[in-house]
């Protein structure tokens, strides 16, 4: 009920409402606000007072600078020291890399070699090559997933962002 009539009287007195919100705002606001304060009341105040109120907030202006100081010098080193930390970081990344590529072309040589031997063990007709056929099969399985697991390494290295 009572939003109704604040809509009807917004709708019926547009000029005041807009006056009011203006009002409102002003006061609402802290720039404003104290920019209010100085050119009416304020102007009331001693100049002793004044000058006294100045002194406060330079001295809290002069405290808060000195703090900045120190916290900016704290996270200036804290900075460095990340810096040096990921470049040692992205250093041993970049060896681990190296390695996991070394490895990765290891298993394609592996996998010919094992393709080699099985091609030859497929031509002896014994019990004991067929069960030598099966080991190098789950051999050859293994290797296939150890380099799936480098390759997924690599990956995950080259999206943080260091070249492989």
């Amino acid at each position: 009920m009572a939003s109704k009539r604040v809509v009807e009287t917004v709708r019926e007195n547009p000029a005041s409402a807009t006056a009011g919100a203006l009002t409102f705002l002003a006061l609402a606001l802290p720039g404003p606000r104290a920019l209010l304060w100085r050119s009416t009341l304020g102007r009331l105040q001693s100049e002793e007072a004044l000058f006294n109120a100045c002194v406060r907030r330079s001295e809290t202006l002069a405290l808060d600078a000195e703090a900045a100081s120190g916290e900016i010098q704290r996270l200036t080193e804290a900075a460095s020291a990340a810096e040096v930390e990921m470049k040692r970081g992205a250093a041993n990344l970049k060896s681990a890399a190296r390695e996991l590529r070394a490895m990765e072309s290891r298993t394609y040589g592996m996998d010919k070699k094992a393709t080699t031997l099985l091609n030859d063990l497929r031509v002896l007709p014994s019990k004991e090559a067929v069960a030598l056929q099966e080991q190098v099969a789950s051999t050859v399985d293994k290797v296939a997933a150890h380099r799936n697991v480098a390759l997924s390494t690599l990956k995950r290295i080259f999206k943080s962002g260091i070249e492989v």
